[in-house]
């Protein structure tokens, strides 16, 4: 065995130990420090001799979870390699590196590859409960995946946000000197369903302090979203509303 490919003896492994319903799902992989390791297509054709003693190899398989926030999933879903026996509360575990996360909650469905979820597919989907595992909710079928929904914590927003002096002009050339927060000012310009995804933290503006007339270049502010994009806050601007220019700087 020590001369044969890592591939050919984990074949033999599928054929012998795993169901025929879950041996296209199983993958091979090793343990670090960080969790599971997927084997390349190099490392898979290596020999078992070319690995040192105590290396330790697992079986897994991957599953797809598509993140939400309100009622959006996020452009591309991710992809986690887990075991049989893993519950979602180990899921949500390695979800909840985001920042101001405080709970997930999971649901399943199954839908057409490429296809990404929407509200219906939530509303429709199986709850996912803590010591719900792999293996007890078939999280293993051909087009299962795992919608994961972040719930945010709420936040003193006098609190946790500097000050942002700004200088607003409208259409009609009325100049009005406002201290407020930035959150603040884009709600403002923005109904809540458009401004739910955008974080509390700024980029960067281009903002020069001194007064500001009808025609001067718009001040762009760029904001991050919840899938770490920067978003230009003024690229929402929409006709039906009084046109802003935004400037200033922190203090």
């Amino acid at each position: 065995m020590d001369h044969e490919q890592i591939s050919t003896v984990f074949k033999k492994y599928k054929k012998e130990y795993v169901p025929k319903y879950l041996q296209q799902w199983t993958k091979l992989g090793k343990m670090n420090d960080d969790g599971i390791l997927p084997l390349n297509d190099c490392e898979l054709k290596s020999t078992v001799s070319e690995y040192p003693d105590g290396c330790q190899f697992v079986s897994y398989g991957e599953v797809i979870v598509w993140i939400g926030v309100d009622e959006r999933f996020s452009s591309q879903p991710l992809i986690l390699p887990v075991r049989l026996m893993d519950n979602m509360e180990k899921i949500k575990m390695q979800l909840k590196n985001r920042p101001r996360i405080t709970d997930i909650e999971l649901k399943s469905s199954i839908i057409n590859s490429n296809t990404r979820p929407n509200q219906e597919s939530w509303n429709e989907g199986r709850i996912l409960k803590s010591n719900d595992t792999i293996i007890s909710s078939q999280l293993y079928q051909e087009n299962c995946i795992i919608m994961a929904k972040l719930i945010k914590a709420k936040f003193n927003t006098t609190d946790s946000l500097p000050t942002f002096q700004i200088f607003v002009k409208t259409l009609t050339g009325d100049e009005i000197q406002h201290g407020l927060r930035i959150l603040r000012s884009a709600h403002q310009l923005y109904d809540n369903d458009e401004f739910h995804s955008l974080s509390l933290y700024v980029r960067h503006n281009r903002a020069q302090k001194g007064n500001f007339h009808i025609g001067d270049q718009p001040i762009d502010i760029e904001l991050l979203n919840m899938q770490n994009e920067f978003v230009s806050l003024l690229s929402y601007f929409h006709s039906n509303r009084p046109f802003l220019i935004i400037a200033g700087s922190y203090t």
